[in-house]
């Protein structure tokens, strides 16, 4: 009996033990840093890159509460499939994380790679995170494609929904000079597809320079009054038969506390992205950069719509 009753008073010491050990484990956890977003060429484990020296870069993600963390220092390793490794930047004295190039062995084609980011931190405190990256053909010449044979079918079953028809992902810079009152900016043009009717559902057959998209900046009537706003005018033409190359498809208008009297001749950002016909847009990192009209529909946002 006295045996029985040790055991049973040890019993609730240890279980609070137990979960003390599991509280500061916890804990300890949580006040960790981190090394978060690794990218390569500025996008998540990408695949088919064609790089020569592609960039690196990473966050440091500090616990909760803690302030004045900084990177004091790096070293990035990279290693083949196999293991080797192909690079070592050894400890590099620096708080730059952001577009750091690879200057390691030539990298192969059709490689995955792994690659392991180390960051000491202002309080001599060591972090690391992995990621990976997988080459391309590493050769922009078409001899890369000697030796490929068509393993899809015939010209007579290869029509294709034509406003499906591209995948971009750009951006672009546009200023007006002082004068003048329209930029524009093409992509998507000569696209084979749509210059044999073989090859679309609307049997078109554009001829060079026939079938395109434009993006056309106008601040005309930018005034400084409430009414004077910049337009982005978006022209498609080629893509169906009805397509008019003079008159826009859709015009928005832009808000003046995006482009406005004071700033209409400065340095615009767009940035674009294309995929299965949705188009996304967005002006000096703003999104939501229009004028919303009461009878707009929600297709009519620039970076929904889908009449491309």
């Amino acid at each position: 009996m006295i045996k029985t009753n040790i055991l049973k008073k040890q019993l609730p010491l240890l279980s609070l033990t137990f979960y003390a050990l599991i509280i500061l484990l916890s804990a300890c956890t949580q006040n960790k840093s981190a090394i978060t977003n690794l990218t390569t060429e500025y996008t998540t484990t990408p695949l088919g890159i064609d790089v020569e020296q592609p960039r690196f870069a990473w966050q440091m993600q500090a616990p909760e509460g803690v302030r004045d963390l900084a990177q004091t220092a790096y070293q990035i390793e990279v290693k083949s499939a196999e293991g080797e490794v192909v690079w070592n930047s050894e400890k590099v004295n620096s708080n730059t994380a952001l577009a750091i190039p690879y200057e390691g062995e030539k990298l192969q084609p059709k490689t995955r790679y792994e690659w392991t980011v180390k960051v000491w931190d202002n309080n001599n405190e060591e972090h690391s995170a992995t990621s990976w990256f997988e080459t391309g053909l590493m050769n922009p010449d078409n001899s890369a494609w000697d030796g490929a044979q068509w393993i899809g079918g015939g010209d007579d079953d290869l029509v294709f929904y034509s406003q499906y028809e591209m995948i971009f992902k750009m951006k672009y810079a546009v200023a007006i000079a002082e004068g003048s009152s329209k930029a524009g900016f093409v992509f998507g043009a000569n696209d084979m597809r749509l210059m044999d009717r073989y090859k679309n559902i609307y049997q078109l057959e554009n001829e060079r320079n026939e079938s395109y998209i434009k993006l056309e900046l106008d601040v005309s009537a930018v005034d400084g009054s409430s009414n004077g706003l910049a337009k982005l005018n978006i022209y498609r033409a080629g893509y169906t038969k009805t397509d008019n190359p003079a008159v826009p498809l859709k015009t928005f208008s832009i808000k003046s506390s995006v482009i406005n009297a004071a700033n209409k001749n400065d340095k615009h950002l767009f940035e674009l992205r294309s995929a299965f016909g949705n188009i996304t847009i967005t002006l000096d990192q703003n999104p939501d950069f229009f004028v919303k009209r009461k009878d707009d529909s929600f297709e009519d946002r620039p970076w929904l719509q889908n009449a491309f």
